[in-house]
């Protein structure tokens, strides 16, 4: 079969310009020449010796090698292979040995602040922050590391569980698919779900906001059946590491994905929970019903859609939909969490902080929508898409959660800037003792009283010492119990509770006075910061909190407390020092952490 050049350079996606330079050197002659016209005409012998001819390309043959190796017997050929293979996996190495190098090197703690550098160093939160300022200067930071049985350090391509914010995608691809005209924001599910009967009071834009007022009865079955469980297995200790790393694998094999016929006979099943459009209830539900929708719209899965309207556009190349193994591994106090959770478009994210960026440039350049679209998507008002919080209308952030794996997006659109942290809780210390830091500001009598607050059943909570720094973290005051003692402990022998209700007045609370515990030196108008090393029974242990007094009374509208009440919320503790740190340190000026 002859073809012509045009044909040839069609299969093979070499250009017309480079086959007449390969007939030029010789490298690839045409098999028979139209003179009249000047024409040259190939045959299938030809096709499969330019294959040959690229395939030795890619191995890095030069032009000038190829010719020989096209001459060459197999066994001849071969050897010349090996000695580029061996040269290739010598290069490989190298590039392998530099990108370690380079890995350990971003991996030492930062010194950007020297708060963030003391929280890093005393509380059992791993971590990485990548940053855009509005001057284009790009900053990544690390401490500890992103797997610590295999003592993987924290990189911008490597892959975390995103949880919640699959929602975000989710969310976005619902409104380019509008705009598309496969279906309408605001029009009733009804239209696209005739089968739910109460598809003529929901909206789509209720789900997208998560005021739909469907019910999850499957999580009230869950509290049911989570408590069923931990009946039936006495051995776990409800308080304790194991269970927290047994509720973990209870969740992913209750909250699995439901199929189509499941999800529509769930939310038939029972009614709104208010009118739509009125509240406000935070369940993955909606954007289960949504993941529906627009599938059904577009006659495509999810994640394909999430491919060709985002991630492959952006050049999101590690993201995915598909759960398992990640790079980012957490820790339930002591026991690893590395399995998968569901995937739907509330859930099962898998990306970088590489492929996270290219999506806040895409947000800040206003890509993928039109101006209409963008103004529906970044419409502030109490209920945002995909549970984002906003501040203004100028300041967005969205957060996600997945097996003790942490992970925001912060983008400010007035400054055309943006900020991504990924954080994992490390193994907690056997002895259980943990480093909380509490933020104190505006305190107009310097009264500050420390508190137990609920407690678990059977639970005990005390506190070994406190002290404070200033905005730089530089101590100034320091007060610990002998050895042996506590400044505060309470124990609770009973059912869930608040201390006040079965420990006497004032024998729960610690009380200072930073009038005279500073003296002069004490300033209401700065911020200080006490560190209150304690002790917790397990992870579901106690609340333990501060208050400030202020003109001669207790002010409980705004108490500033941390706990250790369940298996997640300790995180707040690490993201606020962490956000004090970075909220105090102007990273455009530092040229010399820039990175």
């Amino acid at each position: 079969m002859k073809m012509q050049i045009s044909e040839l350079a069609k299969l093979t996606g070499v250009s017309v310009r480079t086959l007449h330079y390969y007939d030029d050197i010789g490298l690839l002659k045409p098999v028979e020449i139209d003179e009249r016209n000047n024409y040259r005409f190939y045959n299938e012998q030809s096709l499969e010796q330019l294959k040959q001819i690229l395939y030795y390309k890619e191995l890095n043959f030069s032009l000038k090698e190829i010719p020989e190796l096209l001459t060459m017997k197999n066994a001849e050929q071969n050897a010349s292979l090996l000695r580029q293979r061996r040269q290739l996996s010598e290069q490989r190495k190298q590039i392998e040995e530099r990108i370690a190098a380079i890995d350990e090197r971003l991996s030492e703690r930062p010194k950007i602040h020297p708060w963030l550098d003391k929280v890093v160093t005393d509380y059992n939160y791993n971590g990485a922050v990548y940053s855009r300022q509005s001057n284009g200067k790009e900053y990544f930071a690390a401490w500890g590391k992103a797997d610590e049985e295999k003592k993987l350090n924290f990189s911008a391509d490597g892959t975390f569980a995103a949880g919640g914010l699959t929602k975000l995608f989710t969310a976005f691809c619902t409104l380019q698919l509008a705009e598309k005209g496969l279906l309408e924001v605001e029009a009733y599910i009804g239209k696209y779900l005739p089968e739910y009967v109460y598809g003529n009071q929901v909206k789509i834009e209720h789900l997208l906001r998560m005021t739909s007022g469907i019910r999850d009865i499957r999580m009230e079955h869950y509290k049911e059946a989570h408590q069923k469980y931990f009946e039936e297995n006495k051995a776990l200790d409800a308080s304790g590491a194991k269970a927290a790393y047994y509720h973990h694998r209870f969740n992913m094999k209750y909250l699995k994905k439901r199929s189509d016929t499941e999800l529509l006979a769930m939310i038939n099943s029972v009614p709104l929970g208010f009118v739509p459009g009125e509240q406000y209830e935070l369940i993955d539900l909606n954007y289960e019903i949504i993941e529906l929708i627009i599938e059904r719209v577009s006659g495509k899965p999810l994640e394909q859609l999430l491919k060709e309207y985002i991630w492959e556009p952006l050049g999101m190349e590690k993201t995915s939909l598909s759960a398992g193994k990640t790079d980012v591994i957490g820790y339930a106090e002591d026991y690893r969490v590395d399995f998968s959770w569901a995937e739907d478009g509330a859930k099962g994210l898998i990306t970088t902080m590489a492929d996270l960026s290219k999506w806040c440039e895409a947000l800040l350049a206003r890509k993928l929508l039109s101006s209409k679209g963008y103004e529906i998507f970044l419409k502030a008002n109490q209920f945002d898409f995909a549970c984002s919080l906003w501040k203004n209308g100028k300041k967005y952030r969205h957060e996600g959660w997945a097996g003790e794996v942490y992970s925001d997006i912060q983008i400010n659109f007035e400054e055309d800037s943006y900020m991504l942290l990924v954080r994992n809780k490390a193994p907690i210390p056997a002895d259980k003792n943990r480093i909380m830091y509490f933020p104190i500001e505006n305190c107009d009598d310097g009264k500050i009283k420390l508190e137990v607050w609920n407690m678990q059943e059977h639970s005990e909570v005390g506190v070994f010492s406190v002290k404070l720094f200033d905005e730089n973290a530089k101590e100034i005051y320091y007060a610990e119990a002998p050895k042996g003692e506590y400044l505060l402990a309470v124990r609770n022998d009973g059912p869930e509770r608040n201390a006040s209700e079965f420990v006497e007045e004032g024998s729960y609370c610690y009380e200072m006075d930073l009038n005279e515990v500073l003296g002069a030196a004490y300033d209401p108008a700065k911020r200080y910061i006490a560190e209150v090393k304690s002790y917790c029974s397990g992870i579901e242990a106690a609340m333990l909190g501060i208050v400030y007094q202020k003109n001669g009374e207790w002010d409980w509208e705004k108490p500033c407390y941390y706990v250790f009440y369940q298996f997640d919320v300790a995180y707040p503790i690490f993201e606020e020092a962490l956000g004090f740190a970075l909220q105090k340190t102007d990273l455009r000026k530092d040229e010399k952490e820039a990175l």
